[in-house]
């Protein structure tokens, strides 16, 4: 499994997940490249460039019946870096700044209470929970943005409208956002279960955690 980094700021927290480096050495290199050609373009948006031409760089690699070989110091990850941070200096856009694992890994933030954020080189994502107006604890409304990083000159062209949705209903989201939805109302349910005493997380969710403690050190 890939090693998430997680850490405390007070009331919040963040973490960072290593962008296709699960069971790396377990896999062989044609292996490792399919599982980063399969990434959903529409829930990151940034890799619908970036694909093409990591496929066309990963052929450079190749011998003649085709089989792949990278010299020492590249591998299927190091390529995908260094083909995002081409593409996005392509655009125009200013990486310097940016190591090469800031150009794939997903950092999440949680901005405590009701903030969160997904962000990488070239998008993100942005959930705010807000009190519902009724009062209701168990409803709130929810803003979803999705942002990318464009040139100047195409982010009006690019700039949707903000869609407000009907109370009961929800955009259609893209598949792992639209999974994480659909379990909220599910988990939701099962909270309120009063023969639930207690319960444990997996070692992978380390934000549920703090946030838990945190709200606990409010309430109490």
């Amino acid at each position: 499994m890939a090693k998430e980094r997680f850490q405390s700021f007070g009331n919040h927290c963040a973490s960072t997940v290593p962008f296709g480096e699960p069971a790396a050495a377990e896999r062989s290199l044609e292996e490792e490249v399919e599982s980063y050609m399969k990434v959903p373009t529409a829930n990151f948006p940034t890799y619908l460039e970036v694909l093409p031409r990591f496929a066309k760089a990963v052929d450079l690699y190749r011998s003649e019946n085709g089989a792949l070989a990278f010299p020492t110091g590249v591998s299927p990850r190091s390529l995908l870096q260094r083909t995002m941070r081409e593409t996005l200096t392509a655009k125009g856009l200013d990486v310097s700044g940016l190591t090469d694992t800031q150009m794939t890994d997903y950092q999440y933030w949680l901005f405590f209470p009701n903030v969160f954020i997904q962000i990488c080189a070239g998008d993100a994502t942005v959930i705010i929970a807000e009190p519902h107006p009724d009062g209701d604890p168990n409803r709130c409304v929810w803003h979803v943005m999705g942002l990318q990083w464009l040139p100047l000159q195409d982010r009006t062209a690019r700039r949707a409208a903000t869609l407000k949705m009907p109370e009961g209903q929800h955009f259609d989201y893209n598949f792992v956002l639209q999974q994480d939805f659909d379990q909220m109302e599910i988990q939701q349910g099962g909270l309120r279960n009063k023969a639930l005493k207690s319960m444990v997380l997996t070692k992978n969710e380390p934000r549920v955690a703090h946030f838990h403690a945190i709200l606990d050190s409010w309430v109490q």
